[in-house]
């Protein structure tokens, strides 16, 4: 072969390896400058989303701060609600005691005290108008009167004496009422009463602390969600 046909076949060799040094040179930048174009995209995209995650933590964090504040509100509501109820539950219940005190000692004695009197005073009308009765039978009996007028005068004495019966047996049924059943039911009444407010007045104490209870776990619950996020927040100020 021709030493000029060797030499341009030598240089068409290095011009084709140069030219597919070169394309090859080209490519590689071109895949550099997209895997950083990724790179970079990715990269903002993170960042959107750690931001996006910043602020959705951050306005939960505001949230939960606001409940705690509902909560706490909320709990010195029901404290000043349970207060005003029980003194009202305990009102009634020491008035309903007091009645019923008053009437064992003091009301239910003085009217059974009232119905003796009553009864025995009855019982001495009864013994005075037969004794009145007698002393009359005996005078007349030993009387110059007519008889017209003894009879009208024992008539009367006798009429006394019947309406002294009379109301003795008033009396008597009377008391008897009065001792077994208007007063024990007068007293079982006021027993009853006062058992209901005082029932009342301990419900509503229950009552109360178990609302306070699920009131103060309202707040726990809205402390402990804020250091979560807090928790939260802070691990990404790590990251």
């Amino acid at each position: 072969m021709q030493p000029a046909v060797v030499a341009d076949a030598e240089r068409n060799t290095a011009t084709a390896a140069d030219e597919g040094s070169a394309d090859a040179g080209s490519k590689e930048d071109a895949d550099d400058a997209k895997d950083d174009e990724e790179k970079e995209k990715s990269e903002a995209k993170k960042k959107a989303e750690k931001d996006a995650k910043r602020a959705k933590l951050t306005r939960d964090l505001a949230i939960a701060k606001v409940k705690i504040a509902q909560a706490e509100m909320a709990l010195d509501h029901q404290h000043a609600d349970d207060e005003e109820t029980l003194r009202k539950t305990a009102a009634d219940r020491d008035v309903a005691a007091a009645k019923l005190e008053d009437f064992e000692k003091r009301s239910m004695p003085v009217r059974l005290d009232k119905a003796r009197l009553a009864l025995q005073r009855a019982d001495d009308g009864v013994r005075q108008s037969r004794e009145e009765l007698e002393q009359l039978e005996m005078m007349y009996a030993e009387s110059e009167l007519g008889d017209k007028t003894r009879e009208i005068v024992i008539i009367r004495a006798k009429r006394r004496l019947e309406r002294a019966e009379w109301n003795l047996r008033i009396q008597q049924a009377e008391m008897n009422n009065l001792e077994k059943n208007t007063i024990p039911l007068e007293h079982h009444d006021l027993q009853l009463k006062y058992e209901a407010a005082a029932a009342a007045h301990t419900g509503k104490s229950r009552s109360a602390k178990s609302s306070q209870f699920g009131k103060t776990l309202a707040i726990m619950s809205a402390e402990s969600e804020v250091v979560r996020l807090e928790t939260e927040l802070a691990n990404m100020d790590l990251e």
